[in-house]
């Protein structure tokens, strides 16, 4: 095989220079690896033997219109500058001239070759030259190999017995990333329980590649099944049928179910594991275990809608049980059971939307729709219509969750004295309420005084800005500038009625009115530690750092250098004339 050769390899390895070695190598071989070798070298190496005779040339110039073919077919290319190696099979006998490699019956043997000269070459480069052949006399151990065993896989044995000298290629291949892909290759390897157990460490389902006695070997497929449940799949027919084998593969992967002998798949506690781990495990199960109550149970109510018997949809104990284990089962009970003021409590207890599935006259029962708020307020969806403008009801459920005001009826969300209260809770309830409400000047103002500016963030779009209502919010909440329009937060006289009424929204005030001086100084009178807010030019401004130092002492570090250079100065001088006037007592 060329893929496994460098060029010099083939030049002493491989010289072919005579009818007779084309022929046995072009003729009579059925698998053919090429690799991307320079045209030019595979040229001066195969095709142009020298001092060859005019049958010679004449069957060289034969070959040489194939390579011409496999070139122009695109068979030769590159992959990110590195040889790419394309498998190219010859049958003589047949009309196909190129058959895909993955349809061979022998496709691993030369994938096997390339895999254990890569390994050579790392090893070969960490170990003394001394205790281990060269890369040429390896290759070449490969090359004669390859012509006395590559028709069938029983001469794969050939393999081992010629790498016996190799001593630590095989130990390279034990902890190499190439074992899957020799495992997979090389069934001389297969029997190696070590290197199968190895391969398997990383890829359970490597078991496949394992020999037909490691397969029934216990020990390895419970070591497979344990870190992957499908490779139960690959295990022998003996093992498949074993209940301990079996048991902790259905552990790892319920799913495994699929691959235990039809024996097993009628063995209830194993079935129950099954399911439990995956409860559409249940399909591999044997049809008497399809309706027992306890299968069904561990399996959970997302089978129940195939095959929950209507029996045991009846049955007020599985039910129950169900219900226990799993909110979703009500939804599957009898009509019967889903008006059963006991089963509904207990459902609506654990799960509120379950309310859902209860008979009308049930969803009408206030005390089992006060329990389904308890647990989940949005289930004032499932209530009904009387319940949903009941005051009472939708004010527990608007407290526990206001945006659950969305549920109720329309005769409450365009009640103005009950949506102002609910306001009271959370202003934002107001985005529910009754666009007739929404859009009312007159009551977002009285909202807006009673619960806060946030009222005015749901109110209609048209009232949003309306110069009184803003003015209002911002007396309301300085803050509230914050959700103005850029043009909005631009008026002088807006800014200055939000600082007045919080001085933490000149944090909010564009640059432009940050050095309006009403602005600045109603600012640092009450807070002169918002100097640092400030531009530049007013911590160059002494009027206003002294306001701000007046306020609060420590302000002066936010001043710039030269004006607290004034300042303590004019301090220090003062001090001096002080101590000067005076005449001692």
């Amino acid at each position: 095989p060329l893929s496994i050769l460098d060029h010099s390899a083939v030049s002493q390895i491989a010289p072919m220079r005579t009818h007779r070695h084309l022929n046995s190598l072009f003729s009579d071989i059925h698998l053919l690896i090429l690799s991307f070798l320079p045209i030019e070298f595979i040229y001066q190496n195969f095709l142009e033997p020298r001092d060859a005779s005019q049958a010679q040339r004449q069957f060289t110039e034969e070959w040489r219109r194939k390579f011409a073919r496999w070139i122009q077919s695109g068979i030769f290319f590159r992959i990110r500058e590195k040889p790419a190696f394309v498998e190219v099979i010859y049958e003589p006998n047949t009309s196909t001239e190129f058959v895909s490699l993955n349809d061979h019956p022998h496709n691993g043997y030369p994938q096997l070759f390339h895999d254990l000269a890569e390994l050579y070459r790392h090893v070969h480069s960490a170990v003394s030259q001394q205790s281990q052949p060269s890369a040429r006399s390896f290759m070449r151990r490969l090359w004669d190999t390859s012509l006395a065993g590559y028709s069938t896989r029983t001469q794969y044995g050939r393999l081992a017995h010629s790498f016996e000298q190799f001593s630590s290629v095989i130990k390279l291949i034990k902890s190499s990333w190439k074992l899957d892909s020799i495992i997979q290759n090389a069934p001389c390897f297969s029997f190696d329980k070590e290197l199968v157990l190895l391969s398997m460490k990383r890829n359970a389902l490597n078991l496949q590649w394992a020999s037909e006695k490691l397969r029934n070997d216990p020990l390895v497929v419970r070591y497979a099944v344990s870190l992957e449940g499908a490779a139960l799949r690959y295990a022998s027919r003996d093992l498949r049928g074993d209940r301990e084998t079996v048991l902790i593969a259905l552990r790892e992967m319920g799913m495994a179910l699929q691959y235990a002998t039809h024996e097993l798949r009628s063995d209830r506690e194993l079935v129950i594991a099954a399911v439990r781990m995956h409860p559409k495990a249940l399909r591999y199960a044997s049809r008497d275990l399809l309706s027992d109550p306890d299968v069904l149970l561990a399996a959970g109510s997302s089978v129940f809608g195939e095959y929950l018997p209507q029996m045991l949809s009846e049955s007020r104990k599985f039910i129950r049980l169900a219900i226990s284990r799993n909110i979703n089962a009500l939804p599957h009970a009898s009509l019967q059971l889903r008006a059963d003021r006991e089963l509904a409590h207990e459902s609506v207890r654990q799960f509120g939307p379950s309310l859902r599935f209860l008979s009308a006259e049930l969803r009408d029962d206030e005390s089992i729709v006060r329990t389904a708020l308890r647990n989940d307020p949005c289930s004032l969806i499932y209530a009904s219509d009387r319940l949903r403008g009941h005051k009472g009801i939708v004010a527990q459920a608007v407290k526990q969750y206001p945006s659950a005001f969305e549920y109720a009826s329309d005769s409450l969300r365009s009640d103005a004295s009950f949506v102002l209260g609910m306001l009271k809770i959370d202003p934002f309830v107001f985005e529910y309420a009754c666009p007739s409400l929404s859009a009312n000047r007159e009551f977002v103002k009285i909202a807006m005084k009673e619960c806060g500016a946030r009222v005015l963030l749901n109110a209609n779009d048209a009232l949003k800005d309306e110069y009184e209502l803003i003015h209002l919010a911002l007396s309301l909440d300085g803050k509230f500038l914050l959700r103005l329009l850029p043009d909005m937060r631009t008026n002088r006289h807006l800014a200055l009625v939000a600082v007045k009424q919080n001085v933490e929204a000149y944090r909010l005030v564009p640059d432009s009115l940050k050095v309006d001086r009403e602005i600045v100084e109603h600012v640092l009178r009450h807070d002169g530690m918002l100097l640092w807010l400030c531009p530049k030019s007013v911590q160059d401004d002494e009027s206003l750092v002294r306001i701000a130092i007046e306020q609060n002492m420590e302000a002066l570090q936010f001043a710039s250098v030269e004006c607290q250079s004034r300042i303590l100065g004019s301090r220090l001088n003062g001090r001096k004339d002080h101590r000067d006037g005076y005449t001692g007592g």
